[in-house]
Parts: C-alpha cells; sequence; structure tokens
C-alpha cells in the first residue's frame, strides 16, 4: 500500500508562519505587493533599511508608503509587462522622508498565465560598501602578511621567550609536533601567542614550511563573508562574484590557520570537516573539485570540552583537528616569564624609537610582576611599548609611565580581606554563582542574563575560582 503523504505535510497556516520566520532572518529586504498594489508583505530587513514598521506598511498602497507614481512604481512595472527588473539601483524617500539607497530586483509571481503579485528583493548600499571594504581590508591583510619572508610568516619558535619549565615543555612538544603533517589545535586565552606558535610550527621541521602560511581570524570575518574567503568564488556565483581563489586554494602544500575556530559558523564547520575527510573541495558557485593538500593548525580562546558542551565546536570537527593539542598557559601562569619578555621588548621598541639606553625601575618591574594580566603577553607588549613612548629622552620606565591608575587595579596587589577590593570581587563572585544555579550552569544562558559576553564570563569565573559543585543527596 502506498504510503499516505499528506500526514508529513505542513497546513497552509504552519507554512506561511514557517514562511514569515525564515524570510525575517535572511540579510535582504523583501516585499510583497498584491496586483492590485497593496503591500501584503513587509520583512524586518526591509525595515531595518527605510526605516518602517511592518504594521504601519502592511495594507496599505505601495504609492501611499512612497514617494513615486505608478508609471514610475518598478512593482506596477513588472505587474504590468510581467517581466522582472534586476539589480536597479534606487534612490527614493519613504513616507517617513527618509532618504534610502538600495539596489533592488523587482519580479512577478504568475499563476496560469495570470499575474499573482510582485515581489522585490533589496540589498542596502552601505551595507554592501562596507562588506567589500572588509574584503579589500582581508586582501590587504594577506599582501602584508605575505611581506616578511616568502612562506608569509614572521614569527619562529625563537620568538617565544620564556624561562619557565611548563612553557619549555610545551615548546618541545610543539617541536615534535611540527615534524609531522598532522593537524594541530592550540587553546590559550587571548593574547598567549597562539599564532607565534602555529607560525613556528609551520616553520620549525615541517616538510610544509617551503610553503605558505595562511591565517584567518574566524571571529573578526562576516559571517557571509568568511566561506567565500575560505573557498573562494567563480564568477556569476552571485551578484559582484569574480573568479577568486579562497584561502584553502592560497595555502597550497603550506598551512591553513583557523584562529578562533570556536567563532566559526556550525554550518561552516561541515564544509570544513569534508575538506578534511574528503582532501577536496569546490570554489562557492563552481563545478570543479580542487584538492586541499594543506595542514591545518587550528586554534581557539575557549577550553576545548567547553566547545562541545555548549555546541561551539562540532564534535566530528573537533576529533578531526585536534589529532595534536597543545594548551598555552597564560602569562599569570609563568610570572617567572615577565621580566624576560619586558627585556625583550625594551629592545625591540626601543630599537623602534632609537632609544637604546632604556632603564626599567625596580619598583615598575615588581608592580608588572604582581599584575595578573587579563590580555597576557599582548597586553604586557602595549603595556611596555606605551611606557617607552612616555619615558621619552629620559629612557627611564617608572610609575608615572604607566597607564592612568594602573597601579590602583584590583590585581596588582596581595588583597586582604579587609578591603573594598575583597568585598567587591566576593559580591560579584556571589552574583555569578546565583545567575549560574538559576541557568543550570548554562553558560551561553547564564551570560545574557549578565548582559556580558561569555568568553567574559568565563574569564571572571576562573579568575574568582567559581566552579560547579556536584550535588550529594543525603538519605
Amino acid at each position: 500500500m502506498e504510503q499516505n503523504k499528506t500526514e508529513s505535510k505542513l497546513s497552509n497556516e504552519e507554512m506561511a508562519y514557517c514562511m514569515k520566520i525564515a524570510l525575517n532572518t535572511v540579510y535582504e529586504g523583501m516585499m510583497l505587493v498584491s496586483k492590485m498594489g497593496v503591500i501584503e508583505y513587509y520583512n524586518h530587513q526591509m525595515g531595518q533599511l527605510e526605516g518602517l514598521r511592518s504594521e504601519d506598511v502592511v495594507g496599505k498602497k505601495i504609492t501611499e508608503i512612497y514617494r513615486v507614481n505608478e508609471d514610475k512604481s518598478e512593482h506596477h512595472i513588472v505587474a504590468k509587462t510581467k517581466k522582472p527588473i534586476l539589480d536597479r539601483y534606487q534612490n527614493y524617500y519613504a513616507s517617513n522622508n527618509q532618504k534610502i539607497l538600495s539596489v533592488a530586483s523587482t519580479y512577478p509571481i504568475i499563476k496560469e498565465g495570470e499575474l499573482v503579485a510582485t515581489y522585490s528583493i533589496a540589498r542596502n548600499t552601505d551595507k554592501m560598501a562596507n562588506l567589500l571594504k572588509k574584503t579589500e581590508e582581508i586582501e590587504q591583510l594577506h599582501k602584508i602578511e605575505a611581506l616578511p619572508s616568502e612562506n608569509n610568516t614572521r614569527y619562529t619558535f625563537n620568538h617565544i621567550i620564556t624561562k619557565s619549565e611548563k612553557m619549555t615543555r610545551i615548546l618541545e612538544k610543539a617541536i615534535k609536533f611540527s615534524k609531522y603533517n598532522s593537524n594541530i589545535l592550540l587553546y590559550g586565552e587571548t593574547g598567549v601567542g597562539k599564532e607565534i606558535f602555529a607560525q613556528g610550527i609551520h616553520n620549525c621541521n615541517s616538510i610544509n614550511r617551503h610553503y605558505p602560511f595562511v591565517g584567518i581570524n574566524c571571529s573578526a570575518i562576516p559571517e557571509n563573508l568568511l566561506e567565500s574567503s575560505l573557498f573562494g568564488t567563480v564568477k556569476g556565483a552571485f551578484t559582484g562574484a569574480e573568479n577568486q581563489m579562497g584561502l584553502i586554494e592560497k595555502a597550497g602544500m603550506g598551512t591553513l590557520f583557523l584562529d578562533e575556530i570556536n567563532s566559526m559558523p556550525i554550518a561552516l564547520q561541515a564544509k570544513i570537516l569534508r575538506v578534511i575527510q574528503e582532501k577536496n573541495f569546490r570554489r562557492i558557485g563552481g563545478t570543479e573539485e580542487i584538492s586541499a593538500k594543506c595542514r591545518i593548525i587550528s586554534s581557539t580562546n575557549i577550553e576545548p570540552k567547553i566547545c562541545l558542551s555548549e555546541n561551539l565546536i562540532r564534535k566530528d570537527l573537533y576529533y578531526r583537528i585536534s589529532t595534536n593539542i597543545l594548551e598555552i598557559p597564560p602569562l599569570h601562569e609563568r610570572k617567572a616569564d615577565i621580566p624576560h619578555l619586558i627585556q625583550y621588548f625594551m629592545k625591540i621598541y626601543g630599537s623602534k624609537y632609537g632609544l637604546y639606553k632604556l632603564e626599567i625601575s625596580d619598583n615598575v618591574l615588581e608592580i608588572l610582576k604582581n599584575y595578573y594580566f587579563p590580555g597576557n603577553v599582548r597586553e604586557l607588549e602595549n603595556i611596555v611599548e606605551s611606557a617607552i613612548t612616555l619615558a621619552g629622552e629620559s629612557q627611564r620606565i617608572d610609575e608615572s609611565c604607566l597607564p592612568e591608575n594602573f597601579a590602583h587595579l584590583d590585581q596588582v596587589e596581595p588583597i586582604e580581606s579587609e578591603s573594598l577590593v575583597f568585598f567587591l570581587q566576593n559580591s560579584e563572585r556571589d552574583k555569578i554563582v546565583e545567575v549560574l544555579e538559576a541557568n543550570d550552569w548554562n553558560i551561553s544562558k547564564s551570560a545574557k542574563n549578565l548582559k556580558i559576553a561569555r568568553q567574559n564570563l568565563q574569564y571572571r569565573m576562573k579568575k574568582l575560582n567559581i566552579k560547579k559543585v556536584k550535588s550529594h543527596t543525603n538519605w
């Protein structure tokens, strides 16, 4: 007996509801107009573009909302000719006197030879310009990265300054990993030097070292550009698309560094997984299979087990990219390195600014040694460079060269139990625990309730030593 297929179909009401939700999440603005010229549907993005609300637009004639006569209205023209108008630049005013610049296409909907309605899809030209600017900036970034050496790198393991036993062991492990063409996952807080490790691995004993190192920060690129940046495009794939090589292709037989892969959309992670498994990919809009020969080094600034529990990284992808794992410790766990790093940065920036006899006071050195450094090595580098410029011709770094109020930050000196800082930190701890418990220790929900970023909440939890305590039932 043939299976009854109607059971799985949505009702007309459910279908309309689903389409409304879906169309309100697309990037483009959309408007549906009946053959009588009445606006029947107006999505959220169109409202953002024109500064209008759906409830103030739907049900009104298009000529009421826009300063346009019927003979110049594209919806009326398309309704009359039954032919689409594609990618037309528009410069017009809405009824709220807002000037609108967009690129739009208007299409007829025809059923059995009769016009049912017309609809338009519009793109904000300002947003398009910003995306193009970001694309150009990305391209310029790759050009800049290519300047220091033939393989696009600036760092080797010699740039990792350490006397710490823990860091030395990690460095030795990284050197061993570099010999083989296996995938590597780097974990560490922002600013610990994950890219230096990635480039060091590429430049050490790697068989990839004579080929390009190509890196991309997955959290810094807009979602709709990240895929085309990685995979490349073919001409005509979408409006304005040209034949363009993606970063996977540019890496060739070298290394592709996916920085902060935990920020990559889950759907795109599935495509990266396929590249790793199948060793090939296609450009967006293309049909040709291109071989993927590069090694992949990934990084995350969030603990891997949290990435998995919070579904920030697909489990199947995680097991592919984490053949080898390196956990790079934050600076506050290797305070012995702080004086050596200070001297290193003083030499670098002293030379840059022509100051070759720099000194640092013992008091400043002690302050920096006791500081927590939430921004890690990157923060220390910025502080030293700033201090050098403030020291100027005196070439002596004292407390006046530190950032304003630096010496009064709560993480510079040991905290006494009677102090205001101690009280504030305990109050903060109590509030965070209260919200975490209310959300069953779900990090994302708790961060949203506290109105802070997930990473910020995780950092505060680590700083305040907040951990979930397993409950025990007494019988």
